[in-house]
This record gives C-alpha cells, structure tokens and sequence, in this order.
C-alpha cells in the first residue's frame, strides 16, 4: 500500500515546492519594487509601481492561501503514509 502512496506523495511535495518558489519570487519582486520606491528616483514610474505593488499584494495572498492548503494536504497524507509505514 504504501508503494501505491508514493506518487501522490510525490504530487503533494511537488505542489508544495511550487507554492514556495512561487512566494519566493513575489516576495522577491515586492522587496525590489518597494526599494526602487524608496529610492525615489526622478524618472521612477510609481504609478505603475503601486499597481504592480498591489497586484503582488493579492498574488502573494492568493499563493500563501494555496500552500497553506496543500501543506495542509501533505501532512495528513504524511500521517497515513508514516502510519502504514510502520
């Protein structure tokens, strides 16, 4: 049974990872756009700035809330996984 598990194991991991790459580089985006906020250069588009800002805002949201549910997912499956294991 527990080989039969392991390609979802493998699914929800994968999943997971994407989630947390994909935090990474909005998380990264945003320090970037909140810096070349601060700098306040003359020709800075803040604008569009604050607009790309704010849609981060949401993305970010929206990405936590998917790997809060998925890691949710995999350590319940882990569980399973770990019972059967033993």
């Amino acid at each position: 049974m527990r080989r039969e598990m392991q390609a979802e194991k493998r699914r929800l991991e994968l999943v997971v990872t994407d989630y947390e790459a994909r935090l990474d580089r909005a998380e990264a985006e945003k320090r970037n756009l909140v810096a070349t906020l601060a700098d306040n250069a003359p020709d800075t588009d803040f604008a569009g700035l604050t607009r790309r800002l704010k849609e981060l805002d949401g993305e970010i949201e929206q990405t936590s809330a998917g790997w809060e549910e998925y890691a949710l997912q995999l350590e319940a499956f882990m569980v399973e996984y770990n019972r059967i294991g033993e």
